[in-house]
């Protein structure tokens, strides 16, 4: 199995990868980080010929998402763009419809690559194991409650993204996300983020403004948080004894082996049977990102 993280510059390694697929049947997928890569990995356990996985680097770009991209763009303009793929995180990119169009370039279908698996059918799976008998949810219904949780703190991401606010995620309770009321939470928000107080109807403005925009949730919820605010439904409601202290990491590695055992692989990974978990960039204006 053959994985690398990116250490040149996007230039360099379109070098590389330029030189390699001269001639040769290596392919490539160039992904964010490291879930992803161990997603990809698992999925190709059975695969004879491997891909090559490249993960991205902050270098000479703002992020390793764009420098998955500035690679494929660099590839694209030297016409090179068989047996080379990109996988990026969606972001808020569709909402603001500054998604980039390549063919070698695909978006997980929902904002990132946690939220896309708890929309998928890995989630019935992992709701078997983990849930009780007698308290255990429909999935449809235990997503939505998730999602609907998660929600207020999405829009928070969203409205810190939009109007440059630089606010400090990393610290915040998530049991203070699941257990309040979306009105507390943002008093909550307020007071953690230390806002001035003349600063704070403002904020809660843009929130609402932002709301009233009726986004779907999968594609305004963060699914790292989602998967923090599932860890806490198990623990306070749903799960049976043996997984009721599951957190939100080892909820994802059960999300993503579930995937695998459902997904149907034979030789090798054809990026267009993951349609359920995987969109062309050239495909996203397809998408209804509004709630009906």
């Amino acid at each position: 199995m053959f994985e690398q993280e990116m250490k040149q510059s996007p230039v360099e390694l379109a070098d590389e990868i330029g030189m390699m697929l001269c001639g040769l049947e290596d392919k490539f997928i160039l992904v964010e980080g490291d879930s992803d890569k161990r997603f990809w990995n698992t999925l190709q356990i059975s695969n004879k010929k491997k891909y090559r996985i490249y993960l991205g680097a902050k270098i000479d770009s703002n992020s390793n998402k764009d420098y998955v991209i500035n690679v494929l763009k660099l590839l694209y303009e030297r016409n090179i763009e068989a047996n080379i793929i990109g996988i990026v995180d969606a972001d808020y990119d569709f909402l603001d419809d500054i998604n980039v169009s390549l063919k070698s370039l695909y978006y997980y279908k929902y904002k990132d690559l946690e939220l896309t698996l708890l929309k998928s059918p890995s989630l019935d799976i992992v709701n078997e194991l983990v849930s009780s008998n007698k308290k255990r949810k429909p999935t449809y219904e235990l997503l939505e409650l998730i999602l609907t949780k998660t929600y207020p703190l999405g829009i928070l991401r969203l409205v810190n993204e939009k109007y440059n606010y630089n606010f400090d995620f990393k610290d915040i309770k998530f049991k203070k996300l699941y257990e309040k009321t979306e009105e507390d939470f943002l008093k909550y928000f307020c007071d953690y983020t230390k806002l001035p107080f003349d600063e704070r109807s403002i904020l809660i403005e843009r929130y609402k403004y932002i709301k009233n925009k009726n986004y779907r949730k999968e594609y305004i919820c963060n699914g790292h948080d989602a998967l923090e605010i599932f860890s806490l439904l198990l623990k306070q409601e749903i799960a049976n004894e043996s997984h009721c202290e599951h957190n939100g990491g080892i909820l994802c590695e059960m999300l993503m082996s579930s995937y695998h055992h459902i997904q149907s692989l034979e030789s090798h990974i054809d990026i267009e049977s993951f349609d359920n978990i995987v969109i062309s960039s050239i495909k996203t204006k397809e998408l209804n990102i509004l709630m009906t």
